[in-house]
């Protein structure tokens, strides 16, 4: 079968999408990547890459191209098209009365992602947020299948958001693939904490530049800020002097920049859908496939999983104190750090990579497909 991935917001070698599910598929059907850049088509690991040649970053912008980019989809003629962008979801009908297979991978609860968006004024977020599921709901419930990361979890029960919303739903959980990675924890000198991705208030930088200060180690941050005006306020106060800023970097700059590092932070704040997933974020994998202990929040399915496989410490992301004294946890136990590092490694070789997950993907298509 031919199949179709389309993006209008991710790179077109994306982890999620390029490196793990367009490869995974490749090995049984013929697949296409659409992809909203100007660069040149190529074909990796059987994988047909082409540039729809629009390169819209604007989320207005890329709503009201829609019908270029259907008609990008249309022309490759696939059998089933796997949609990877919220924005896509105003194709979706069209694609599927042509007679095609369509499924929607939302890769987030955009719903509840709105509600944290910092740029829609605060009285206009919950109202946008439920027009925006009324719409996906609409669709989900029109086309052949979504897929989504993980359930979430309220104060009653765990749940799926997509139960009752759609025809066919699968998981497939964001796992690193494997690869044997080794961090020498016993040979750095300094102690260094380490963090790469986007740089935002939300995900607890403020906090976290704060706490390394307060416990006296370097902290190493990787990405771009959410904007000028705050990378300006960071670096304004006096807590600012114990980071290493390394800007933007490639994959492989950022693992070397693990290599360096004793520890790994991910302290999001309670926005959006921060607090509610039964998943980690994509560092925190990271960080496993590293050897290193994590530093993270402490919602429900961090600490579930930390009082189980015993990986690192849980702190309240907007405790300062806490933070810094979890940090200093480390520095002080050389032994413990290599432990719960060890620990993370072993869980996430044992359970959380791709292997497993990219045979449910293989599964779930050909479940889909076998409806033609």
């Amino acid at each position: 079968m031919r199949v179709c991935h389309i993006t209008t917001a991710h790179s077109r070698y994306d982890d999620r999408i390029f490196q793990k599910e367009c490869c995974t598929i490749a090995l049984e059907h013929e697949v296409y990547f659409l992809v909203n850049d100007n660069f040149d088509d190529e074909i990796i690991n059987n994988v047909n890459i082409r540039s729809m040649k629009i390169a819209i970053n604007n989320r207005i912008k890329r709503i009201i191209s829609s019908k270029r980019y259907y008609n990008s989809a249309i022309a490759v003629d696939a059998d089933l098209y796997h949609l990877h962008d919220p924005e896509l979801l105003l194709i979706a009908r069209r694609l599927t009365k042509n007679g095609k297979k369509v499924i929607f991978d939302s890769h987030e609860y955009y719903y509840e992602q709105i509600k944290a968006k910092e740029y829609i004024p605060k009285l206009l977020r919950t109202l946008i947020a439920r027009i925006y599921k009324l719409y996906e709901t609409f669709i989900c419930r029109r086309i052949d299948a979504v897929i989504s990361v993980c359930p979430l979890r309220n104060q009653i029960e765990i749940y799926n958001p997509f139960k009752d919303r759609c025809k066919k739903h699968c998981y497939i959980g964001n796992y690193p693939i494997y690869k044997e990675y080794e961090n020498k924890l016993h040979e750095k000198k300094d102690f260094k904490v380490c963090y790469a991705g986007g740089l935002t208030h939300e995900r607890g930088i403020t906090y976290l530049i704060d706490a390394c200060y307060k416990a006296g180690c370097k902290l190493v941050l990787a990405g771009s800020f959410s904007s000028e005006e705050y990378y300006s306020f960071l670096k304004s106060k006096p807590s600012f002097e114990c980071v290493d800023y390394r800007g933007q970097c490639t994959m492989e700059e950022v693992f070397g920049i693990y290599s360096e590092a004793s520890l790994g932070a991910s302290t999001l704040l309670n926005y959006g859908q921060y607090f509610k997933i039964e998943t980690f974020p994509v560092k925190v994998y990271e960080y496993f496939q590293m050897h290193l202990p994590v530093i993270i929040s402490n919602y429900p399915y961090a600490l579930q999983m930390n009082e189980e496989y015993k990986f690192g410490i849980c702190v309240n992301p907007l405790d300062v104190n806490e933070i810094s004294n979890g940090i200093k946890y480390f520095m002080n136990n050389k032994d413990e750090e290599k432990q719960r590092g060890s620990n993370g490694y072993m869980l996430y070789k044992s359970k959380l990579n791709w292997g497993k997950v990219g045979k449910e993907l293989t599964e779930f298509y050909n479940e889909v497909l076998k409806e033609k």
